[in-house]
């Protein structure tokens, strides 16, 4: 499977303890490369010194125009029209029991850069939907 697809260069690059984390964590090999590009995002930003914008999921939920109009801003663009309205996705917290959820978390918090867990705890909070069976 994909999990197994890239493992003998993992240990290579992973301590033990890494490598035990990923083996417990299911579709860790999504899992790190989500976390890769957050990792990768942020580093760049900050060394080219770019302006950035981070955005959530959520914000969209909870506050859609105010999000909005927050990335306009940083964008200097012009509301041209009323906007779609925002329709929530999946959130896919049915698809893994709370054992796995905790593995994920842990495996998250592990291999992020503290810059991108602290952009990316807000989803393992244990109020977040995606925890609401723990």
């Amino acid at each position: 499977g994909l999990d197994t697809l890239h493992q003998k260069e993992e240990y290579e690059f992973f301590e033990q303890e890494t490598m035990k984390r990923f083996q417990r964590s299911p579709c860790h090999g999504e899992v790190f490369k989500y976390v890769q590009w957050h990792n990768l995002a942020f580093e760049i930003t900050e060394r080219r010194a770019m302006d950035s914008l981070v955005v959530f999921y959520g914000d969209y939920e909870t506050n859609f125009n105010e999000t909005l109009d927050t990335i306009l801003d940083f964008l200097e663009l012009p509301k041209a029209e009323t906007p779609l309205p925002f329709e929530p996705g999946h959130k896919y917290s049915e698809y893994y029991m709370p054992s796995d959820k905790q593995q994920i978390r842990q495996l998250v918090k592990e291999i992020a850069d503290p810059i991108t867990w602290r952009h990316l705890e807000r989803y393992f909070d244990q109020n977040d939907p995606f925890f609401e069976d723990i």
